[in-house]
């Protein structure tokens, strides 16, 4: 016999077998071996060696409470889910206990997410909070037990806001809910932990306040279609995530959002011969394909947390990570080049040689320098003080630039039917 809470488990399985075939096709066997397996090694290596001797640089030892930062990442990705479909109105209009045992279901699964998702985050992060700043045994249980109560109230805040409200008002509370919770959680947490009395009263405000929300969630009734909605929301948000990296997806504008008339879009600076007009082309298709780019802000993120561990681990070992990285940009910097070459479009004109290099260069030079310029920053802040950082970013910048060219002109910037003369010219 089918019972509200095998109803909910059958969904939750269901829910877990679906995450997990959209996370294998975008993670396919290349991926894992050339990415995730090599990051979860190094990881592991990095971690057993923190364990013995935890190192924070010195540029993060000066920020206040920087131990704070990592416990907003699953504070702030807490969402109650209701498990509820839109075939199950007509029913559980008739049988509201089923929609309360869904409710409760989904409370039990929020609150063993969070303890699970913080205790592994204090897990990792123990032997810096341990050996680095100090805190006891005590302070550690009281920040896990703060978190988890402060995700719940969060989770729960947020459920009520996007169930409660709509438009304009449903995303200015939001956003006044995630602000006000970031300012107290920081300015509350470094406190409260070190004085048990406050910590005690705090803890019990939050826990009856969950409490509250947790009864009106179970017994509220009438907001089952934006219950629906917002499930699934956040069913379909990590599939969203995972194949938009996959798939160029454009956006559809509204209507009247745009001029009858083409428009001329804008750029960095005036550019006067033709090549650089080109390659300004060249370098306003890329940041305007959405997949393309959000590759080369993953490269730029996983560049700078490799600078960071190198740097700190060892500083020669910086020194050899960055020209990788470089050499990383440039290639694909040149693979993208040469697919726009080969499209479809850029074939149905002619360009001369010297015009499709200098375009080319163009291309390689305004995107490498972004990169370049935050390596060499965040290097410059690992090992030294920040104003030779800046020395350090100029240098990354250059020397990013210099090897995206390099890397342009050894494999080739055009294709091989581009640098035959037309046959007209050969005959002649």
């Amino acid at each position: 016999m089918m019972t509200p809470w095998k109803l909910a488990v059958r969904r939750y399985r269901k829910n877990l077998s679906y995450q997990w075939r959209a996370i294998r096709t975008v993670i396919d066997w290349t991926v894992a071996l050339y990415i995730v397996i090599p990051a979860v090694l190094l990881g592991t290596k990095f971690y057993l060696e923190w364990l013995e001797t935890p190192v924070l640089p010195p540029i993060l030892s000066q920020v206040s409470s920087i131990w704070l930062y990592p416990f907003l990442f699953p504070l702030f990705f807490a969402r109650l889910r209701t498990w509820a479909e839109p075939g199950d109105i007509l029913f559980l209009r008739q049988r509201p206990d089923w929609i309360h045992s869904l409710v409760c279901f989904g409370l039990l699964e929020l609150g063993i997410r969070q303890l699970a998702s913080f205790g592994v985050l204090m897990l990792l992060i123990m032997p810096l909070l341990r050996n680095s700043y100090d805190l006891s045994s005590m302070m550690l249980l009281r920040l896990f037990l703060w978190g988890i109560s402060m995700s719940m109230l969060f989770a729960l805040v947020k459920n009520a806001i996007h169930v409660q409200l709509a438009g304009m008002w449903r995303v200015l509370a939001g956003w006044l809910w995630n602000l006000v919770l970031l300012l107290a959680f920081r300015a509350m947490t470094a406190y409260i932990i070190m004085h048990p009395f406050v910590f005690g009263c705090a803890l019990i405000a939050v826990i009856l306040a969950v409490l509250l929300l947790s009864y009106w969630r179970v017994h509220v009734m009438y907001t089952y279609e934006r219950d629906v909605d917002l499930e699934l929301e956040i069913k379909m948000k990590l599939t969203a995530m995972l194949l938009k990296q996959a798939v160029d997806v454009k956006q559809r504008k509204r209507k009247g959002s745009k001029p009858l008339l083409f428009r001329r879009s804008g750029y960095l600076y005036k550019l006067k011969r033709p090549g650089q007009q080109v390659g300004a082309i060249g370098v306003k298709t890329l940041w305007r394909s959405s997949s393309h780019m959000i590759f080369y802000w993953q490269l730029l993120g996983v560049g700078l947390f490799a600078i960071v561990v190198s740097a700190a681990a060892l500083p020669v070992l910086g020194y050899i990570v960055f020209p990788v990285l470089c050499i990383i940009l440039g290639v694909w910097l040149n693979m993208y080049w040469r697919e726009l070459v080969d499209s479809d479009v850029w074939n149905m004109f002619t360009f001369d040689g010297s015009v499709l290099s200098e375009a080319a260069f163009h291309f390689t030079s305004v995107n490498a320098l972004l990169p370049g310029l935050l390596w060499g920053l965040s290097f410059g802040l690992i090992l030294q003080s920040f104003l030779a950082a800046l020395v350090y970013g100029l240098a990354g910048a250059c020397a990013a630039l210099f090897l995206a060219r390099i890397i342009m002109t050894m494999i080739g910037y055009k294709r091989k039917e581009h640098a035959k003369p037309p046959a007209s010219d050969a005959t002649a």
